[in-house]
C-alpha cells in the first residue's frame, strides 16, 4: 500500500507467502537449488539477492543488511519474463568474477 509516496509495509507478509521463508532456509543450508549475490542499489544500501531456480520453479527474495546480526525483507517475487532471469544470471556472475578478484 502506499500512503502518499509513503510504503506502508506488511510485517507479516512472510509468514503469509510460505516460499520465502523455505527459500531463506535454503540459503542457509547452502542449497545447490540457491545462487546468491550481493549488490548496492542506487541508495548505497547492500542487498542480498537469493535466487531459487529449480525445474519451473524461479523465485527471487531481496532482503536488505541493517546491521551485523539483522537483514530486512524487502520484496520476494516470482520470475517469470526470460529477461529477468537472464539478469538474475548476469548479476551472479559478475558477484562470483568479483569474489574470485578478491581472492587473488
Amino acid at each position: 500500500m502506499n500512503n502518499g509516496g509513503v510504503r506502508t509495509k506488511c510485517l507479516y507478509r512472510a509468514l503469509r507467502v510460505g516460499w520465502i521463508i523455505e527459500i531463506i532456509e535454503l540459503y542457509n543450508e547452502n542449497d545447490v537449488w540457491v545462487n546468491y549475490w550481493e549488490k548496492v542499489n542506487s541508495k548505497k544500501k547492500k542487498r542480498l539477492y537469493i535466487h531459487y531456480q529449480e525445474e519451473e520453479l524461479d523465485y527471487l527474495t531481496v532482503l536488505e543488511k541493517k546491521s551485523e546480526k539483522r537483514m530486512q525483507l524487502i520484496t520476494a517475487y516470482p520470475v517469470f519474463f526470460v529477461s529477468a532471469k537472464k539478469d538474475c544470471e548476469k548479476d551472479y556472475q559478475n558477484y562470483i568474477k568479483e569474489i574470485e578478484k578478491e581472492t587473488k
